[in-house]
């Protein structure tokens, strides 16, 4: 079987029901394991097809649970899962942290979760699957994306109209940037300089220097409200879902981030990926309880 990404590996050993699904990330190998391309942020990176193998898997929050579940999908069986209110560093009201948001460092050694419920996100070290840390804030995180090279973890705070900047090593809050509007679904570019955030309240969608921690540039999208935010695998473009207005924009990932086009992608659309294939690549908008749209590039 052939694929277009490449996932972590984890070491768990049950096998139960997959639960119901909030959200699948597929995270990069370990350095040490193969070569992989370095500029890639989210699966699929533009690399050759790579054979799966039992030593990939996917991980997929369980909205129900305190759990995050784990998958070997060369064998299409969940191995177990990794349980955030057994940890020793959570608090006994860490019951019921509604788990949302994933994100992992292309390294594939850690991963971001945040809990709604419990305003916060938990860091999981993936060579063991156990908790590292956990940053609490004031509200809850509507959105996690680390930086390229894993150094910096950026939280969207949608209540508190910022994003947090978080030392992955110690879970703790270095600086915030302001995000008048909402901070929604956020990600990086592949050569880490920019930070795109989805507003939650306004028609726009945010452009932040990632160095200087500053804003440089606003991208009109068509509707405010609940979005989804991707990157081309060639890094070129941004594609941003307005459910709310059922509208994918589609802009340069350079300045002047000019819009390339506005696309009716139907009420409710959502999710947003790349899968690549073998003569193009073709993104995938996902409708809330309705269909897949399918948009060629």
């Amino acid at each position: 079987m052939k694929a277009a990404i490449v996932l972590v590996a984890a070491m768990l050993a049950s096998v139960a029901p997959v639960p119901a699904i909030a959200q699948a990330y597929w995270a990069a190998p370990a350095a040490d394991d193969f070569p992989y391309d370095i500029k890639a942020v989210q699966a699929p990176w533009s690399k050759a097809d790579i054979d799966l193998s039992h030593h990939d898997r996917i991980y997929v929050s369980d909205p129900t649970s305190t759990k995050i579940v784990v998958i070997d999908p060369a064998a299409g069986n969940e191995l177990g899962r990794i349980d955030l209110a057994k940890s020793a560093i959570a608090e006994p009201s860490f019951s019921s942290p509604k788990v949302q948001h994933l994100a992992a460092t292309r390294d594939g050694r850690t991963l971001a979760v945040s809990a709604l419920a419990q305003h916060s996100v938990t860091l999981v070290d993936l060579a063991t699957n156990t908790e590292r840390g956990r940053t609490v804030f004031q509200t809850s995180p509507t959105a996690v994306a680390f930086t390229p090279n894993g150094h910096e973890l950026w939280v969207s705070l949608g209540d508190e109209h910022a994003i947090a900047v978080v030392d992955p090593k110690t879970a703790r809050e270095i600086t915030r940037v302001p995000a008048s509007g909402g901070a929604g679904a956020t990600i990086l570019s592949p050569n880490g300089r920019y930070a795109f955030v989805s507003l939650t309240e306004r028609p726009s969608i945010l452009v932040v220097d990632v160095e200087h921690r500053r804003v440089v540039g606003h991208v009109a999208s068509n509707g405010a409200g609940a979005g989804a935010i991707a990157v081309s695998p060639d890094g070129k473009q941004i594609w941003a879902t307005r459910r709310e207005s059922g509208t994918t924009t589609v802009f340069a990932a350079k300045p002047p981030f000019a819009v390339r086009e506005v696309i009716n992608t139907g009420p409710a659309t959502g999710a947003v990926n790349f899968a690549q294939r073998a003569d193009d690549s073709l993104c995938l908008c996902q409708r809330w309880r309705r269909s897949t749209c399918n948009q060629g590039l």
